[in-house]
């Protein structure tokens, strides 16, 4: 490229530059100043009105033909500004430039006064082109802002619109009355419910999905808060009110029957081995509410349910299993000896000498598992099969133990404790042929 040529490019740029600011600045004003008037009025509008009434109609209807010819100013405005930088694309490189670039050798001296020529009198159409472009960026930001608010309002506008709104109280209720949350059982407990320490199971979760849905659960769903399950989670998080937590689901499970597990067989921080003897007290203060009860709890927990005695009318299933068989508990458990709905006895990992005392008149099933505590005790269970009328064999099970003992401490079987199996196999007979 010669000295003409640049001359020429120059005079060909200074042409172009006497377009394009005005043109630029002719832009800029027609997106923002318009728009940004519009979307001001119609905020201000807003933010003085109740957030809750609709958007008046006399708003829109004076701006529709006055955006529409805005818009088409602006069409034009861009189609001529983009026609003004037209020029930079005939541009062309003559064949020595080419070559240049595709080597690594050094230019001449004429060559390197033409080319430092030629990239300065592309400087000044950087500079415009870029301050073209930073108004018109900062344009489309502006409206990126306002159309985001826009949409925000829009979605408030449905939310409060929402068909869900219309649905009555009541009608919640039902619905989530009937919701059955599955809870996983890796454990194989016998009773499974939501876990009351965590805020993420169970109506603590359904209640946090709207206010409606949170005055449902807490005072018309006494169902829901009825089963559960009282366990120190897994996560390791204790909140500061785990006793009050447990008082409230209590609460708001009204007068409902309680079916519940409560499990403390792990060896927790001190804070938790304080925390769970006092939620096993609060349970039993609603025994008489007890119906289907899972106790999963180190032998030192036992004593403490000698204060549910005579308290226990609606128990229907109980079970009880011990996790460690440490330090030494009474050697009767009367809890139960009060239950005239018992159906349903499970013990298991208890002291071979302590004696659960129980009715028999409702009984339908018990489970027995234990180490062998002498004939004694296997006189006790010919007893119980022999008064329990509705008593399902199938399911009565007497273990031995499973962990060796020494050849000292094993001891004779008379005759009575044959007489007990035939006593079973007489009533197998009799409950297979009915």
């Amino acid at each position: 490229m010669n000295r003409t040529s640049n001359s020429s490019l120059r005079q060909d740029a200074s042409a172009g530059f006497e377009y394009i600011f005005p043109f630029v600045l002719h832009l800029c004003g027609l997106l923002l100043w318009p728009t940004q008037r519009a979307l001001t009025k119609f905020i201000a509008s807003t933010e003085t009105r109740d957030p809750l009434c609709e958007i008046s109609p006399s708003l829109d209807v004076p701006m529709a033909p006055t955006l529409a010819s805005i818009m088409e100013s602006t069409r034009t405005s861009l189609d001529q500004l983009i026609a003004q930088f037209n020029w930079i694309s005939t541009i062309t490189r003559s064949p020595d430039i080419a070559a240049l670039l595709h080597s690594n050798n050094l230019p001449s001296p004429l060559r390197r006064v033409n080319l430092n020529a030629s990239m300065k009198n592309l400087e000044d159409p950087s500079r415009q082109i870029q301050t073209a472009f930073d108004l018109v960026g900062n344009a489309v930001a502006s409206l990126e802002t306002q159309m985001s608010r826009v949409r925000s309002l829009q979605h408030h506008y449905n939310v409060m619109l929402s068909p869900i709104r219309r649905v009555p109280a009541e009608m919640v209720m039902e619905i989530l009355c009937h919701t059955w949350m599955a809870v996983d059982n890796p454990s194989g407990a016998h009773i499974t419910g939501f876990n009351v320490f965590t805020v993420a199971e169970g109506p603590w979760c359904l209640g946090q999905v709207c206010r409606l849905w949170r005055d449902v659960v807490s005072t018309l769903c006494p169902g829901l808060w009825a089963t559960m399950t009282i366990e120190f989670p897994h996560s390791g998080h204790l909140f500061r009110d785990d006793v009050a937590m447990l008082e409230t689901v209590l609460e708001r499970a009204g007068e409902r029957p309680l079916d519940f597990l409560f499990r403390h067989c792990a060896v927790s921080p001190a804070e938790v081995s304080s925390i769970m003897p006092q939620c096993f007290d609060v349970m039993t203060t609603h025994s008489a509410r007890w119906r289907r009860v899972e106790l999963i709890v180190h032998p030192s927990f036992l004593p403490r349910l000698s204060v549910i005695h005579g308290k226990v009318d609606l128990l229907t299933d109980m079970y009880l299993k011990c996790w460690r068989k440490t330090g030494r508990p009474s050697d009767h458990i009367t809890a139960f000896e009060i239950a005239p709905k018992l159906r349903h006895l499970y013990s298991r990992n208890l002291y071979p000498d302590i004696r659960i005392h129980f009715p028999i008149g409702a009984l339908v099933s018990f489970y027995n598992e234990r180490r062998f505590a002498g004939n004694h005790r296997v006189l006790e269970y010919v007893d119980i099969v022999k008064s329990s009328l509705n008593l399902l064999v199938p399911r009565l099970r007497l273990c031995a133990t499973t962990t060796w003992i020494p050849a000292s401490c094993y001891q004779p079987v008379d005759a009575n404790t044959f007489s007990f199996f035939g006593v079973v196999h007489a009533k197998c007979r009799t409950t297979s042929s009915t």
